[in-house]
């Protein structure tokens, strides 16, 4: 009887600590958001487009390549290769101004490609990116 009672307890003890170490670890996340002056805009105007990195810790460093239809805008100013660090443990947010210029007809996507960013205490943040569409459109 105590043989039996002494296997019980072992195998319930082993699926607990079993149970303990396969809990799944939230990691810490980041958000890529993608706005825009406008949604609809006419061929040869141009317009802004802001990117934002947002988490809700501390973010250390951060990237990305800007992505858009070339066959719709044009980049006119901001750097389409994005490296940057936070400069102390408090930064949650950073912004990036793009300037484009509307060359040809139909709706195009703005967003952002292989990017990537860790917290202050350099764990790697889970990373989700939007994008924005515009159309764009000429005037008769």
């Amino acid at each position: 009887m105590k043989k039996i009672f002494n296997i019980l307890l072992t195998i319930l003890f082993t699926c607990l600590l079993f149970h303990i170490n396969t809990q799944k670890i939230n990691a810490a996340s980041a958000s890529i958001s993608v706005s825009s002056s406008t949604s609809q805009i006419v061929v040869g105007k141009e317009f802004t487009v802001t990117v934002k990195i947002s988490s809700s810790t501390s973010l250390g460093s951060w990237e990305w390549v800007i992505n858009y239809n070339s066959k719709n805008f044009k980049l006119l100013s901001g750097t389409s290769y994005v490296v940057d660090y936070a400069s102390n443990g408090s930064k949650k947010s950073a912004s990036y101004t793009y300037r484009f210029k509307a060359i040809g007809t139909g709706t195009g996507t703005i967003g952002v490609k292989s990017y990537g960013a860790y917290a202050w205490d350099e764990s790697k943040l889970s990373v989700s990116a939007g994008s924005k569409s515009v159309k764009v459109i000429t005037i008769r």
